[in-house]
């Protein structure tokens, strides 16, 4: 078996297929910048608006607040979110990833003011396929802690299609 090695995209072999040279997927993340209220248990998308990196520009971190790849592949996304603003201790605190519009992944905690993380591998098409991450708070006053460190979302490509 013979396969050519290329610097830039990876392996390709003798039936035409190809390995992404490892580390050259898509890959972003980004942050919410400022703590923000929401509404008691409602979901609702985070919004991410700070990049810390974006490898394909493949994240709208302006209007959707989404991960939208032209790599079709298996990628590994988290959501983090950090509970805060509460007059009372929230009765849940849920970090979600959302495919195309539906939920795919949750995580929640009960009874608790922290941080819940949610982590997922997902297949995206590369054309058409996108994720969000969604936060829901079931409390008094509830609020996204803001910052790299706390409420994020981001994700990476761990394996081409």
């Amino acid at each position: 078996m013979t396969m050519t090695i290329d610097g830039t995209t990876g392996a390709t072999f003798p039936d035409g297929s190809q390995q992404a040279k490892s580390g050259s997927g898509p890959a972003f993340s980004a942050y919410l910048s400022s703590t923000t209220s929401i509404t008691t248990s409602v979901r609702t998308k985070i919004a991410a608006n700070t990049e810390e990196y974006d490898t394909a520009n493949a994240y709208d971190s302006a209007t959707n607040y989404r991960f939208q790849p032209t790599v079709a592949g298996y990628y590994e996304c988290t959501a983090q979110v950090e509970a805060g603003g509460t007059t009372s201790s929230p009765t849940y605190v849920f970090a979600c990833i959302y495919k195309n519009g539906a939920e795919i992944a949750r995580t929640y905690l009960q009874n608790s003011l922290a941080s819940v993380c949610c982590t997922k591998t997902i297949f995206l098409n590369g054309s058409t396929d996108y994720v969000e991450g969604y936060a829901q708070i079931n409390a008094t006053t509830p609020q996204l802690v803001g910052g790299a460190s706390t409420t994020f979302f981001q994700g990476c490509l761990a394996r081409p299609a």
